[in-house]
């Protein structure tokens, strides 16, 4: 009785096959694939890797992004404390090689970018998404285009928890996870 243990349910990793993502076969990837094919049917974009010369023009779109979703449900402490690791991430760009990032332009205009973090010689890890939400699908389609470009590297994504926003949680469940690593956290109730 002296140790409490409690599920952190919003911490949860979300790990997945890269080459089932990049594939997509069969009927339980059918809305992953609907979503990709609107987006490349609807837009003319380009997706290319993270530049020194972009991280202005990012640290724009994340302020954007910021105030855009100010006083939302998703607008979590941890969001905000997310924002703060963003600014960390892209003021010391050059010095993190662990890092890789990728941006989706249409007309020449970021709508979506997404980093992650190389673990391995086989996982990456998901650590920041961002999109216009005027732009539906960009986020789904980021990160396919991610997973694909990075698909002859790595294996296996680890995608960080969805900080108890249903709609999040939702989508992530939807993309179909191979596994979820779960989190507690232990209490010494001495």
């Amino acid at each position: 009785n002296r140790i409490e243990v409690e599920e952190m349910r919003a911490e949860w990793d979300y790990i997945y096959s890269i080459d089932r993502q990049v594939e997509g076969k069969g009927k339980a990837y059918k809305s992953w694939r609907g979503t990709i094919n609107k987006f490349e049917k609807s837009y003319s974009y380009t997706f290319t890797e993270i530049k020194e010369e972009d991280i202005e023009e990012i640290k724009v779109f994340q302020s954007k992004w910021m105030k855009d979703n100010e006083g939302k449900e998703k607008m979590t402490e941890e969001l905000i404390h997310e924002n703060e690791t963003v600014q960390y991430v892209l003021a010391h760009w050059n010095l993190l090689p662990c890092v890789i990032g990728r941006l989706l332009r249409v007309d020449g205009k970021i709508i979506s970018y997404m980093i992650v973090e190389r673990l391995d010689d086989n996982i990456i890890s998901g650590h920041i998404l961002k999109a216009d939400k005027e732009y539906p699908e960009a986020a789904k389609f980021t990160k396919y285009q991610l997973l694909k470009n990075l698909s002859s590297d790595y294996s296996v994504a680890n995608f960080w928890g969805d900080a108890d926003l249903e709609g999040l949680r939702k989508n992530k469940m939807q993309e179909n996870p191979i596994a979820l690593y779960k989190k507690y956290e232990v209490l010494w109730k001495g």
